[in-house]
Parts: C-alpha cells; sequence; structure tokens
C-alpha cells in the first residue's frame, strides 16, 4: 500500500500537480500514523501498557492437617491480562497462628496443635489467605511400665502393681484397670484384673501388663514363705466347774492363714490362782475355786502377745434339749445346792426354749461351755449358738451352717477346734473348723464318704482319734448285725482319715459310741441286738473288742453317756423305757451291770441320757411323753435315784424330746 501511494505521488509530481503534493503528503502521513508505523525507516512508536498482578489464591483451598504433619500449599497469580503464574517461591507466606501451624518460606505448612490458622502470601502488596484446620494427631501407645520394680511379698500376702503408659506425645497415663496382666507362674502368683498380684506359693514369677499390642518388660515379684502374723489364746472365754481341767492353746496364725499351734513355746501364767492355776509350760489350767482369773501367754516369735482369756469358774450349769417334733431346744437351769428347785432340779428359762432348724435331733455343747450345736436332721443344717450369761441361746452368726443328708449327730473334739455332723442319709462326715466367734467352717476337704447310715460320730479325748457308728440301714429297723463302727486319725487341720484297720466289727444297729474320759475305752450301743459292744482303745487308735465283746442291756438300746470320772455307763433303752447302768472297770473296761432303772414307763421312748458336768446327775429324754427324767447319781456306787420331781415337761404335747446336753 505504501509502494502504491508513493507511485501514486511521483505519478502526480510529473504531471506537475505541485499544488495537490502537500496535502497527498498529509493524508499518507496521516495514513502511517493510523497503521501505527510501518518498517524501518527509522520512524518511532509508544508500547502498549505492562499486565499488572490482580489477586493471589493460595491451594489447595481450605487445607487440613494432622498435627505434626505438613501440607504444601502453592500460591497463584492472576494478572490484569487475565494471565496467571505460580508464585510459590515469590510471595511472602506468614501463619496468624504459629502455635497452631508454621509455614516456610516455600510455602510448607506444619501443623503444631489443634485449631485453625490463617495462611496468608503476599508480594507487590496482594495478599491471598486461606483457612488452615489442624487436627490433633492421633495418640498412640509406645511403651508401659510396671512399678514396683521387684517386689518381694510372703506367701498369703498381696501386692497391688501400678502400670504407666507413655503416649507418642510423650504424655503418662496411670492404665493398671485397661491392661490385661499375667503371671507367669501362677503356682507361685496370680494376679487379678486390677493388678492385686496374691503370693500362692515360694519361688519367683514374672509380672506383665499388656494392651494393644504393648507388653511391658517382666517384673518379678518374688514369694517367700509364710510368716507369722499373729498369736490368739483357745478357748477365748471357757467356763469351768470346780476341779476341773481345761487345756488352753496358743495358735499362731501366718500369713497364707495356715495356723501352727506353738503352746508349748509360751509361757503360761494365771491371774488369780486361787481360782485356777496353770501350767507355765503346757497351758493346762485346773479351777480351784468360784471366780475369774485373766489367762496370758507370753510372747512368741517376735509378734505381739496374744490377749489375755478369761477363765470363769462358776456353780451353776444349764442343760438343753432338742425337740424334734417342735423344730425347738429347751433350755433349762441346773438347780444348785439349797436352792428353791432343788440340787440338780431342771428349771426352765426366759425364753423357755429358741426355734431350730427342721426335726432338731442331736445337740452337743462344746467343751468350754460357750457354745452349743443342734443337728437338723429334716433342714439338712446344724444350728449354732452361744451360750449368754444367764444360759440362754442367741444364735451364732447366720444361725446355720450346711451338712449332709439328714444330720443325725453332732460331736465337738475335747479341744474346742473341730465339729463333725454324721449324715445318715448320704453316708457321710461333715467336716468343720470352730471359729472364734463359734462359727463352723467347713474344712477344704467338707465331706468324707463312711460306712452306711452314719448315726453318730465321737472323738477321742486326746482328740486324736475318731469314731463312726454306721448303723447300716435307712429305716429303723438296722439289718442283723454285724455292723461296723469307722476309724479315723485326725489331722492337725481337723481333717478325718482311715486307720490302717478302717473298720471294726459292733452288733446290730450300732447307735451310738461312749469313749471314756481317759481314752482307755469305748462303748457302742446296738438297736438291733439289745446290746454294748466294749472295746479298748489301742495306741495306734484302733477298736480292740474285750472278752466278753457285748453285755446286755433293755429293749432297743439308743442312747449313752458316762459320768466325767469315767466310773459308770449308763445306756437308754427306747423300748421298754428304762435306763441300764454300768460300773466300768478301771483295768479291763469290762461293763457289770448294777441294775436297771425306770426312766417313766415303758414305752416312754427313752432316746439319750447325759450327764451334768459335776458327775452328781442324769438326765433322760422321753420322746414318747415330751418329758426329760431326772436322778441323782449316787456316790460311790453309780445307782440312779430320781429326783423329788421325776420328770419336767419340754414343750408341747408331741414335741418328741431326742436329745439332752449339759454345760455351763
Amino acid at each position: 500500500m505504501l509502494a502504491f501511494l508513493i507511485q501514486r505521488i511521483a505519478a502526480h509530481t510529473s504531471a506537475g500537480l505541485r499544488f495537490a503534493a502537500p496535502a497527498l503528503v498529509m493524508a499518507l502521513t496521516g495514513i502511517l500514523a493510523a497503521c501505527g508505523g510501518g518498517g524501518g525507516g527509522g520512524s518511532s512508536s509508544t508500547p502498549p501498557p505492562a499486565a499488572t498482578l490482580s489477586s493471589i489464591a493460595i491451594t489447595p483451598a481450605s487445607p487440613s492437617v494432622v498435627a505434626g504433619a505438613t501440607v504444601q500449599l502453592t500460591a497463584t497469580g492472576t494478572y490484569s491480562d487475565s494471565s496467571t503464574k505460580n508464585l510459590t517461591a515469590a510471595v511472602t507466606w506468614s501463619s496468624s497462628a504459629a502455635a497452631t501451624a508454621t509455614i516456610s518460606s516455600a510455602g510448607l505448612a506444619t501443623g503444631v496443635a489443634a485449631g485453625t490458622a490463617t495462611i496468608t502470601a503476599t508480594t507487590g502488596g496482594v495478599t491471598g489467605t486461606t483457612k488452615l484446620t489442624v487436627t490433633a494427631a492421633p495418640v498412640t501407645l509406645k511403651s508401659i511400665a510396671v512399678t514396683p520394680a521387684a517386689p518381694s511379698i510372703a506367701k498369703g500376702l498381696t501386692e497391688t502393681f501400678i502400670a504407666t503408659g507413655t503416649y507418642s506425645d510423650n504424655s503418662t497415663k496411670v492404665i493398671t484397670t485397661t491392661v490385661t496382666w499375667s503371671s507367669a507362674t501362677t503356682t507361685v502368683a496370680t494376679i487379678s484384673a486390677t493388678g492385686v498380684a496374691a503370693g500362692v506359693g515360694v519361688g519367683t514369677s514374672a509380672i506383665t501388663a499388656s494392651l494393644s499390642g504393648v507388653t511391658s518388660a517382666a517384673d518379678t515379684l518374688t514369694v517367700t514363705a509364710a510368716t507369722p502374723v499373729s498369736l490368739a489364746i483357745t478357748p477365748t472365754s471357757p467356763t469351768l466347774a470346780v476341779g476341773k481341767t481345761q487345756q488352753f492353746s496358743l495358735i499362731e496364725t501366718l500369713t497364707d492363714g495356715t495356723t501352727a499351734d506353738v503352746t508349748s513355746s509360751a509361757t503360761w501364767t494365771s491371774s488369780t490362782p486361787a481360782t485356777a492355776s496353770i501350767s507355765a509350760t503346757t497351758g493346762l489350767a485346773t479351777t480351784v475355786a468360784i471366780g475369774t482369773t485373766s489367762i496370758s501367754a507370753s510372747a512368741v516369735g517376735g509378734l505381739t502377745a496374744a490377749t489375755p482369756v478369761t477363765l470363769t469358774v462358776a456353780a451353776q450349769v444349764y442343760a438343753y434339749a432338742t425337740n424334734f417334733n417342735e423344730g425347738t431346744v429347751s433350755q433349762y437351769a441346773i438347780g444348785i445346792a439349797g436352792s428353791s428347785s432343788g440340787a440338780g432340779a431342771l428349771t426352765p428359762l426366759t425364753p423357755a426354749t429358741v426355734t431350730a432348724g427342721t426335726k432338731p435331733f442331736s445337740v452337743s455343747v462344746e467343751p468350754t461351755g460357750l457354745y452349743i450345736y443342734v443337728a437338723n436332721y429334716g433342714s439338712n443344717n446344724v444350728s449354732e449358738y452361744t451360750i449368754g450369761t444367764g444360759g440362754a441361746l442367741t444364735p451364732v452368726g447366720a444361725g446355720t451352717v450346711a451338712t449332709g443328708k439328714e444330720p443325725n449327730g453332732v460331736t465337738i473334739d475335747p479341744a474346742d477346734k473341730h465339729a463333725y455332723v454324721a449324715n445318715y442319709l448320704d453316708s457321710t462326715v461333715s467336716q468343720f473348723a470352730i471359729g472364734t466367734n463359734g462359727e463352723l467352717v467347713a474344712l477344704a476337704t467338707p465331706t468324707i464318704a463312711t460306712g452306711t447310715n452314719p448315726s453318730t460320730i465321737a472323738v477321742a479325748p486326746s482328740g486324736a482319734y475318731a469314731y463312726v457308728a454306721n448303723f447300716g440301714s435307712s429305716t429303723p429297723t438296722p439289718p442283723a448285725g454285724p455292723s461296723t463302727i469307722s476309724q479315723y486319725s485326725v489331722g492337725s487341720d481337723g481333717s478325718l482319715s482311715p486307720l490302717a484297720t478302717a473298720t471294726v466289727a459292733s452288733g446290730s444297729g450300732p447307735n451310738a459310741i461312749v469313749i471314756t474320759p481317759n481314752g482307755n475305752y469305748a462303748y457302742v450301743v446296738n438297736v438291733g441286738d439289745n446290746t454294748v459292744s466294749q472295746y479298748s482303745v489301742s495306741s495306734s487308735g484302733s477298736l480292740v473288742p474285750l472278752s466278753p465283746a457285748t453285755a446286755a442291756t433293755g429293749a432297743k438300746p439308743f442312747g449313752a453317756a458316762t459320768d466325767p470320772a469315767g466310773q459308770y455307763l449308763y445306756v437308754a433303752n427306747a423300748t421298754d423305757g428304762t435306763i441300764s447302768e454300768f460300773t466300768i472297770s478301771p483295768t479291763t473296761g469290762a461293763l457289770t451291770s448294777i441294775g436297771t432303772v425306770a426312766s417313766v414307763n415303758s414305752g416312754s421312748g427313752v432316746s439319750s441320757v447325759t450327764v451334768d458336768p459335776t458327775g452328781s446327775y442324769l438326765y433322760a429324754t422321753n420322746r414318747n411323753t415330751n418329758t426329760i427324767s431326772q436322778f441323782m447319781i449316787g456316790a460311790g456306787t453309780g445307782v440312779l435315784t430320781p429326783m423329788a420331781t421325776p420328770t419336767v415337761t419340754t414343750g408341747p404335747s408331741g414335741s418328741s424330746p431326742t436329745s439332752i446336753a449339759t454345760g455351763y
């Protein structure tokens, strides 16, 4: 175009259009200006204005990061000509809350703590922002520490362990109840879910705690032998008559609950020897006069001395009779010389009866005269009572303890430590320890099997042996003899173990066993053949039949008793309502009849007899007439003489008294 215009100008010039040329040049100049310049020729022009930064965007938008983690942010600039550019390295980065998040000059944001922070990117006066959210980092368990370190306890004691967890954020927390505890050797120590370890055997065990796949280092628990913790004198508050003896024992209790008899290791004293003296080395007390005295034993093994106990020497004696059909126990005071009731006469206490279980059949007063126990044939348990100051009975603890089926006889060992119950229907013997408050506590082996239908059990005065009469039938009529007597040794824990000669023959239907106070002789009444078997007791505890092996009694002998001196034996004959009287030879044990006395009348159902602790009186329960017969025992003769009031009533008609026992 420019060339064309030039040609036209030249053409006009050569035609002599001299006056038109200037106008044409001006037009050309305008055209060139409108065209924005041309190539070459050295002519100049103004360039367009540069694009400017309009805004900055930060991506990702509204990011989120876990505390301790990072996120890369990018700053992108948008310009006035709509172009964009990555300005990440060019901007100045900042965080509104450095405690929440920091950001580097390269736009790398780091979460510090949970919260939010505004992240700003700035350059050339243009700013971009975004909200950064920081979430808490998940805290994980890194390690577990168990304390105390390497503890040691005695067998029977416990140790409480504590588990402390350390977490990924370096925090710590007690996690004792959330970990899983483990003892590597459970025969040495066990450990509960709460970290309480119990020493059960001597040795060591590794204790660990685990949680969420993390297990502590093993902490070694050492269990040493049980150690003594306390001493106690037993019995705790005995009451005796004048002229009686009482063996006291000093019992050491160890940390594992076991006990040891340390009687011979102590020195014994009586505060009032005029009331009762005591052997300083053996703990055997002898009552001298009515009153009270404090019995003490010295400390043993570095332990605090046991609390002294009170021995009461009294004249008042009480009697207790079981009323089978009424479910009660009648309670009486035995009259003393000069009393209004007369010496030996039974006077009902107030209240006259206390409640027992169903069909109470047998009663036993423990040697100290503090507790009595009643076997309840119909409710399969034993009622437990304390004897109060005035003789009235009060239930002990829960009041009863379970036995086997149809408990027929209950007896207490002479040391006042253990009780045994003959369970008639299931042919077993229940074994108990006597607690310090009189409650019966089943032994580790609560029952043992014995002969068929055991009717009663007796313990030798030494406490070393026990004998069970096996009636042999679940009906009142026993099979033809011979029946058997089971023989046992008594362990230190009271448990019964059969002797080498486990049984010895008796007559038909043995129903009661009596052992003389000196432990030399034993007598068994046989319901089925109207005899009493007589034995000597060997040094090994076995019963050895005398010659002759039996003595005749009345019809259906049911119960028997000796006097405290072991001079006489009395047998209750149920069918003919009589009591057979015998002397006991002090050298051979042979029985010699000295007569028979009527209890009330023929057919009265005399079921039991007992002699009071002084040896002066005998009482017989008459099951069919609801009465108790009362007799004086002839001094030097043993002959029974009815008292001025020969009988007392036990309860309502049909109460059916089955057994009687006396005690202080």
